[in-house]
């Protein structure tokens, strides 16, 4: 029987996991599927415009979807419980009697939320102007938006930031932005080194020694730079920022603009404790980083299979990335992990292990094969697709995308210029029609 793979989400994790499939087994059949129009996932929403570099591994991407094996299609929603507007929505079960394997690599969509913080405080009106702005605890995230926000957007012109975006950028009064976090800092040297933002002085009596034999050669080196401080004095700049540790929100008021932080200590493992005394700051908006998680109750992390309730295996369906794992790793342990769970499946698959025939039950792929028109659609697809008159977007089609964002960013002088769902629905008609 050949094997027949979807794989729900289109990121990096999907990719890797479709070119080791492909690369294992050359005649096997594999559909990518995301409620988006555009592939790749974080690599195009999720990666700060001013790390560019990090968006090469698209290239090996293009070279999976070179594969006559491959097909994407984008614009479809399998989620019943957050449908979107604009895309085709069908529910994951409508797979099942098409596919022999299903791998779920729609991320970690689930955002980590502070319930006991004012949701007007958090998401104000757009008439509000908003002057100091407090982040909270995931590193690596409010340090891509806040350097934002306090870089020059006339630098920030010619990076991948659509031209709406940057006129609001231009228009924002924001002066003083506030990094509050439970415990330490990671990844600061692009933030201290801001030609138009200064960092307020940290009091040396929160630094240890620093020759310490407990810290790491990195801890020391990032100790170190908060106590050089940034580039510019502190409040010498227009646009100014103070990091601030051991601190964790208990409540803020939209009305009278503050947020109430209790204030913490670290414990013998680092994990920080409340003191008993807090501190009230003043602030016009809360933006929250605290990360993304996923259900973690039917995933076996050992098999890289997905598991019921019961804890039983389910046949022929696997998860990966942070599906599997939640919202941590890098693309490199990204791709290993996808790796894995590929090699998992094909080992499954040719030693027949997952039960690799026959079985439509309720929650397992089947082994109906898919049929594609000359479009490339599978005819399941299609039909809804005609019934709710909504497009799906493949490859090729976001290819030619792709480019026409390429050309119009040259146009202004920029890497590209984004195009919104509509331009994308327009450009592709007039391409239908030559």
């Amino acid at each position: 029987m050949s094997l027949r793979l979807a794989i729900v989400g289109a990121g990096p994790s999907a990719f890797y996991c479709a070119h080791r499939v492909l690369s294992r087994v050359p005649a096997a059949v594999v559909h990518l599927y995301d409620r988006l129009w555009a592939p790749h996932g974080l690599v195009r929403y999720g990666v700060a415009p001013d790390h560019p570099e990090v968006k090469n591994c698209t290239h090996k991407f293009d070279e999976t979807a070179q594969n006559p094996q491959f097909k994407f299609f984008g614009n479809v929603s399998l989620s019943e419980r957050v449908p979107l507007a604009n895309s085709l929505s069908i529910p994951l079960s409508s797979l099942f009697p098409h596919y022999t394997h299903l791998i779920l690599a729609h991320g970690a969509g689930q955002s980590v939320q502070l319930t006991n913080l004012d949701p007007l405080h958090i998401h104000p009106t757009p008439t509000i102007h908003h002057y100091a702005y407090d982040f909270n605890w995931s590193w690596k995230c409010l340090s891509d938006v806040a350097r934002l926000l306090l870089s020059d957007p006339d630098k920030l012109s010619p990076l991948d930031i659509p031209l709406h975006v940057i006129d609001q950028l231009k228009s924002s009064s924001i002066w003083h932005i506030d990094i509050v976090s439970r415990r330490g800092p990671l990844q600061l040297r692009e933030l201290l080194n801001l030609p138009g933002a200064s960092m307020d002085s940290i009091p040396p009596t929160l630094f240890p020694d620093l020759s310490s034999p407990g810290l790491s050669r990195q801890q020391s080196r990032i100790l170190a730079l908060l106590a050089k401080g940034s580039k510019n004095p502190p409040r010498s700049t227009p646009k100014t920022f103070s990091i601030r540790f051991l601190r964790s929100p208990r409540s803020s008021s939209s009305l009278d603009r503050t947020i109430t932080y209790d204030l913490n200590t670290l414990d013998a493992h680092d994990r920080a404790q409340t003191t008993g005394e807090s501190e009230m700051q003043r602030t016009d908006l809360i933006v929250t980083s605290l990360g993304y998680r996923s259900d973690h109750g039917w995933y076996d992390p050992s098999l890289g299979r997905s598991v019921r309730r019961i804890g039983a295996l389910v046949k022929n369906v696997y998860t990966s990335g942070w599906a599997a794992n939640g919202a941590r790793g890098v693309l490199a342990s990204t791709m290993y992990d996808a790796y894995s769970v590929a090699d998992t499946l094909v080992a499954d698959y040719v030693s027949g292990e997952a039960g690799a025939g026959g079985a439509t039950a309720a929650g397992n792929p089947g082994t109906i094969s898919v049929r594609l028109r000359r479009t490339g659609v599978p005819s399941f697809l299609r039909e809804v697709s005609i019934q709710q008159g909504k497009r799906i977007v493949q490859y090729e089609q976001w290819k030619m995308i792709d480019e026409e964002e390429t050309r119009r960013g040259q146009r202004i002088g920029k890497e590209r210029e984004r195009m919104r769902w509509e331009e994308v629905q327009e450009f592709l008609a007039q391409k239908s029609v030559q």
